[in-house]
């Protein structure tokens, strides 16, 4: 395919072995997702589910939350 960069969270640190990526020309990117947070129906805050949560617990602002989200793509991506 062509591909020069490999994009991944940052779980992948923990795993990933750079060295071989990089003996095929691959540079590894790592990127740090800021989850947002919104109160759910039962207990504390869980991430990392499904948008499905979202979309059950604020049907009608859930579009919002996802879109008013401050982002910063070039902080985001961390080499």
């Amino acid at each position: 395919l062509g591909a020069d960069r490999y994009l991944t969270g940052d779980a992948a640190q923990g795993y990933l072995d750079e060295s071989q990526f990089a003996a095929h020309g691959i540079r590894v990117e790592y990127h740090h997702y800021r989850h947002p947070v919104y109160p759910q129906l039962h207990g504390a805050f869980v991430p990392y589910l499904s948008v499905v949560d979202l979309l059950m617990n604020h049907a009608r602002e859930s579009l919002r939350l996802l879109v008013d989200k401050e982002a910063h793509p070039a902080e985001e991506l961390r080499r």
